[in-house]
């Protein structure tokens, strides 16, 4: 009776524990990205690990990063130097930061390099006009946002950290490991004669006073503000968060959910009447909907539509209003925040007038207002290389929907359908189980 009791209480738990796998397959299904190791950095060789792996990632994508800068001037007027309020900016690029440089601000600069939304590697830049003086300090971040290791250079013509007190100028390296709770758990310092290639010596004391700002948490970061609030509501930021987008879109060209309008084309896609019927069907791969949509000869070609899903939140909605198999003519990409709203919209469409394509994109801020908007014209037909030509040779100027929320898109219902599959069909299984125990139960 009792091994009977605990096999009925076995397979009871069992069923649970398959309803909760399916609610994390589901989870899984929604946001289409391979589950991620946590590395354990608790200890001083697991966090040495991990930045090695931070500094491969900064060295493969180095120009992935957000540039920031001090746009305060310093008042250089007087006898002496002081340091003026800082006033971080953020800047679309490398170049223009230098491009803004007046000679007497972005003394103090900062690259950040982020993934999955979160900053997990910062190169921090300090100085001042004086120039007898430089620092570059990388803060290596946690997932959580704590500080796992820093490491800073500081190099000054007025340093004398050797044995010889008449031996001036040296450049002094310190490192410093972190556990979550900000205690430190290591400290190095090296010492170097002054230059590039200047050889390591003995150093004749304690120089910590040279390490740098440690900043514990990325909110401390003194550009945190514009990496939290001002991020994707202006031009700046969006246009490198649509970046990072794409740079996720091209690494994961296969993970994107696969839609389709076969019976009706353009009816419910181009534009979009709020009355409009739905025929959007989702389909396991681009092959699958392609293979049904040739079964249908009322249908030459189809609305197709590409979703990829980032954090478990719409990222990326790529239409192609009215395509044929070989591809189509019109191409529309809209770029999600988290919180659903539009940050970009980029239409593509091949305009006979300049033989080739015409782009539009439009940037919105989170309120659905239109921050700024651009067109360029590239000529591809019977031309050895793709050229920019003037856009006053669109013969026809088209435009496409705009959906403002992921909430607008046409087939909104479809999204959340496959999570309400799974979690049903483990219901079933549950209940099923659940009713084989009882009557196994009655019968003893």
């Amino acid at each position: 009776m009792k091994t009977m009791r605990n096999s009925l209480e076995t397979v009871q738990k069992s069923s649970v524990i398959l309803v909760l796998l399916s609610f994390g397959f589901l989870t899984n299904a929604q946001t289409q990205e391979p589950a991620q190791t946590t590395k354990p950095l608790t200890d001083v060789a697991g966090i040495e690990a991990y930045c090695k792996e931070l500094d491969s990632f900064k060295k493969r994508k180095p120009n992935q990063a957000r540039w920031f800068g001090d746009v305060a001037p310093w008042d250089r007027s007087g006898m002496t130097l002081n340091a003026p309020s800082a006033k971080w900016q953020e800047f679309k690029s490398r170049k223009a930061r230098q491009s803004a440089a007046t000679g007497d601000n972005l003394y103090d600069v900062a690259d950040i390099w982020m993934k999955d939304e979160k900053v997990v590697l910062a190169d921090l830049w300090f100085g001042s006009p004086s120039g007898d003086w430089s620092q570059f300090v990388t803060y290596y971040f946690r997932d959580d946002g704590t500080i796992a290791k820093m490491r800073s250079t500081f190099a000054g013509f007025n340093l004398h950290p050797f044995a010889n007190p008449e031996e001036s100028g040296a450049r002094l390296v310190q490192t410093r490991i972190y556990d979550a709770s900000g205690k430190r758990l290591s400290k190095r310092l090296q010492c170097f004669e002054l230059g590039e290639k200047g050889r390591q010596k003995k150093c004749s004391g304690d120089y910590s006073r040279y390490e740098g700002p440690a900043y514990l948490k990325v909110q401390r970061l003194p550009m945190y503000r514009l990496l939290n609030s001002q991020r994707l509501n202006d031009v700046a930021s969006i246009q490198a968060y649509v970046r990072s987008l794409d740079t996720f879109k091209k690494r994961n060209p296969n993970r994107a959910r696969i839609f389709g309008n076969l019976i009706s084309p353009n009816q419910a896609t181009y534009p979009v009447p709020h009355d409009a019927s739905r025929f959007w069907e989702e389909f396991p791969t681009r092959k699958a909907r392609e293979s049904t949509a040739v079964k249908r000869p009322d249908s030459p070609s189809y609305d197709g539509a590409d979703v990829w899903i980032k954090n478990g939140k719409v990222a990326i909605v790529q239409f192609e209003p009215n395509r044929y198999f070989y591809g189509g003519e019109r191409v529309v990409a809209y770029y999600f925040r988290e919180d659903g709203s539009l940050a970009k919209m980029r239409f593509k469409f091949h305009d006979p007038g300049v033989d080739g394509d015409v782009v539009k994109e439009m940037i919105y801020d989170v309120k659905g207002s239109v921050l700024q908007t651009g067109m360029q014209c590239v000529q591809t037909n019977d031309v050895r290389r793709p050229r920019r030509v003037n856009c006053s040779r669109i013969l026809q100027d088209d435009d496409a929907p705009v959906y403002r929320r992921v909430e607008e898109l046409p087939f909104v219902d479809l999204l959340n359908e496959q999570a309400v599959k799974l979690w049903n069909a483990a219901g079933e299984m549950l209940l099923r189980t659940s009713h084989h125990g009882s009557r196994a139960a009655d019968s003893l």
